[in-house]
């Protein structure tokens, strides 16, 4: 029989997850994912798992809390990393990021900008930026949440339908181009273009020292709940999303705390060994020579698999405990030493 600990690996690499409330089991799953095989183990096995959930619930020293706002913030680690090329590259833009979303049907544009300007309060890290103080990066929160975000709006309602499109691809991409400051810019910016009375397109630009593509969810349902608050006139709903127990700057000085025990040197020492003796450099053959200066320039590949191969990756997938992404990266990386001969 196999152990609890590997049973709801299992269980969760298949999306289903467990959690004990005091004597009683809960779980959430996708539709059809808990099979009455499933069921019967968690039956039988309830008093096991509901032991070693238990056991490994954090304690209370564990528990991430708010920390005070009082001084200077620190960075996360990925945050550093940015700030650093930052510093390498004021104008590489390679951290711009754009979420384009279309907008059908009455637009109260009013309620739109109240929205965005609640999920910025929202969240501190959308009204984050950065400064240095004795050489060091500290993340500078508005804590009076009065800076907001600029909010244009574009009439494009005259131009032909392929016009109005070649213009939003314009305009998305001139925004992705401009630069940020990260000391002085608020790093989201938003701007809304109308195709016609019911046809927006609404343009929001971060720099990925404060959000990344999960944030585009968190964002865009915050903002639908902020604005059917505010378009029916009933700003109190708002207080029905529930107030955030941490912010990043909180989960920044943890992570900082964590790694202060100890547990920055293990991390060290591990990647020091794995990395041992890995080349500089790629030595890929191209038709170009490689330009004595890096550039983040690029394009894109699209391309699809079909559905039968899509299924046996995702079972390769669930069956060695890693993510689609995870085996895609090692056929990738296959590939590249395929090229190069070099690990």
């Amino acid at each position: 029989m196999k152990s609890v600990g590997d049973l709801l690996s299992e269980l969760r690499r298949a999306n289903i997850r467990l959690w004990a409330e005091d004597d009683r089991l809960r779980y959430s799953a996708p539709k059809g994912r808990l099979t009455p095989e499933i069921r019967d183990q968690l039956r039988e096995r309830k008093s096991e798992i509901l032991a070693f959930l238990h056991k490994i619930r954090p304690s209370q020293d564990e528990v991430f809390t708010p920390v005070p706002r009082e001084g200077d913030m620190p960075l996360s680690f990925a945050q550093q990393r940015i700030w650093f090329l930052y510093q390498l590259d004021p104008e590489d833009r390679s951290y711009n990021l754009v979420w384009p979303l279309r907008l059908r049907g009455k637009l109260d544009v009013p309620a739109l900008k109240q929205s965005i300007q609640g999920v910025i309060r929202r969240h501190e890290a959308l009204r984050t930026t950065f400064a240095v103080r004795d050489g060091e990066p500290v993340q500078m929160i508005d804590r009076d949440q009065t800076r907001g975000t600029s909010f244009p709006v574009d009439d494009l309602c005259d131009l032909p339908e392929s016009e109005q499109m070649e213009t939003v691809q314009k305009m998305a991409v001139e925004g992705l181009e401009r630069i940020f400051d990260l000391e002085n810019d608020p790093l989201l910016r938003c701007g809304l273009l109308c195709l016609g009375p019911e046809e927006h397109v609404l343009l929001i630009f971060g720099h990925h020292m404060v959000c990344d593509s999960w944030a585009a969810g968190i964002f865009i349902r915050d903002l639908a709940a902020f604005y059917r608050a505010f378009s029916e006139d009933r700003p109190n709903d708002t207080l029905t999303l529930p107030e955030l127990p941490i912010q990043y700057a909180d989960f920044a000085l943890r992570q900082r705390e964590w790694l202060e025990k100890g547990e920055l040197e293990k991390q060290l020492d591990y990647w020091k060994r794995q990395l041992a003796g890995a080349p500089f450099v790629l030595e890929l053959p191209t038709d170009h020579p490689r330009p004595a200066e890096l550039t983040s320039t690029g394009s894109l590949e699209r391309f699809e698999l079909d559905d039968d191969l899509a299924r046996e990756l995702n079972s390769l997938s669930h069956g060695t405990g890693t993510t689609l992404f995870m085996t895609l990266f090692a056929a990738f990386s296959t590939l590249i030493f395929r090229y190069t001969g070099q690990e």
